[in-house]
């Protein structure tokens, strides 16, 4: 079956809570900075501030993309869902409605950053993490239509 992408809705806040939750708890490098209250409740957080669209597939909601204008604050794949092109149709959809994209990412996240390059996205800038919640070096995104 194929990719569904929505508006996600308030019952998927629980599912996008999971996915993002999840992340911090396998990504050793990760701190965490939230307590499991507010990461319960981190999908109806992001809702009230941005647009997020919800993949959906075989049934399930293995991913989601919160974005706001040309940012995109947020792309999250459930580990069982990674490869299986969830990201792809993510961002595809956002490359679709705009000319250009751009998001922050941890410099540690290797495998986004190659994620982002296959798809076009460019390296421009780095930082010392000051500006992010988690105080971690990252570096800035952009893809603008007519890369790859």
């Amino acid at each position: 079956m194929s990719v569904v992408l929505s508006a996600a809705t308030l019952a998927d806040a629980p599912a996008i809570s999971g996915i993002l939750a999840g992340w911090v708890d396998e990504t050793p490098w990760m701190p965490r900075i939230r307590t499991p209250q507010q990461d319960s409740q981190i999908g109806q957080w992001l809702m009230e501030k941005m647009p997020v669209t919800v993949a959906r597939k075989d049934g399930a909601l293995p991913g989601f993309m919160a974005q706001r204008g040309d940012e995109i604050h947020a792309l999250y794949i459930a580990p069982e869902a990674r490869g299986g092109g969830v990201g792809g149709a993510l961002l595809a959809q956002a490359k679709s409605q705009s000319e250009r994209l751009a998001l922050w990412c941890h410099q540690a996240n290797t495998g986004a950053r190659r994620f982002y390059a296959r798809h076009g996205f460019e390296e421009t800038q780095t930082s010392d993490g000051q500006g992010n919640d988690e105080n971690l070096p990252d570096v800035y995104l952009v893809w603008t239509r007519g890369t790859p």
